[in-house]
């Protein structure tokens, strides 16, 4: 469900000090007024100090409001994004190995197919979860990079060329621009048959940023794809051999 976020306000140095004089002047007039008093010659009585103090209150209102005002696209989120924000949740590298070790079916989509071949966490669960033969299934491009990192990947796991052959779909460039797209991780455990999908960049950082939990919804949507592609160049179902 849509929510409207918006920053609290009550935290701001300047209206806390408007509040704070807008207090004092209300609990000032209301003594005035409790003991009858004529206020508008206790004005003329005290205007040395009023009258500068009135000046610093219309100024700092005119502050605040202008401030607010140029503040609000800072404060109020598009719902636009409200929408995407329910799909994606940010999250860490460690939890994407933890689904990867308890999950029974592993498809990836990768522009370089460098986590399963150059980052050693991940290099090192590959070959655990390939020894207890889970599946894996990569969409890569046709690349230079590619081509190295798959013969990389096949001698690190001690593959034959025939389970690459059924375990890789390499497109042309042209039929998908992977080049420049984050790599997709599409997670599914077939006793429970939760189908969970993470999204993030294409080769590792120190701090891992950018790593996002899809929705449910879309983590279906990106599974059939998957399956739909797969088919479609393969002539066979990806949970399958060729």
């Amino acid at each position: 469900m849509n929510q409207t976020h918006l920053k609290d306000y009550s935290k701001n140095p300047f209206i806390q000090g408007f509040a704070f004089c807008a207090t004092i002047i209300g609990i000032l007039f209301g003594v005035l007024g409790l003991y009858e008093y004529d206020i508008t010659k206790w004005i003329e009585m005290n205007i040395a100090w009023i009258a500068p103090f009135c000046f610093f209150l219309i100024t700092m209102t005119a502050f605040w409001v202008g401030y607010f005002f140029a503040n609000i696209p800072k404060y109020r989120m598009n719902t636009d994004f409200l929408d995407l924000n329910e799909e994606l949740s940010s999250t860490s590298l460690d939890v994407i190995m933890e689904m990867e070790r308890n999950a029974t079916r592993i498809f990836v989509v990768s522009p370089r197919l460098y986590y399963d071949v150059v980052d050693i966490e991940f290099k090192e669960l590959v070959k655990e979860n390939r020894k207890k033969n889970k599946l894996y299934k990569y969409i890569v491009p046709d690349t230079k990079k590619i081509r190295v990192n798959i013969e990389k990947y096949k001698i690190e796991n001690n593959l034959t060329q025939e389970i690459i052959e059924s375990d890789f779909l390499v497109m042309d460039n042209n039929e998908i621009a992977l080049s420049f797209l984050n790599e997709i991780v599409i997670y599914y455990e077939k006793e429970t048959n939760i189908i969970v999908a993470f999204q993030y960049p294409p080769t590792t950082d120190k701090v891992h940023k950018g790593i996002f939990k899809l929705g449910h919804e879309l983590s279906n949507d990106y599974l059939n794809s998957f399956i739909d592609i797969w088919i479609e160049k393969k002539d066979y179902h990806p949970f399958g051999s060729k």
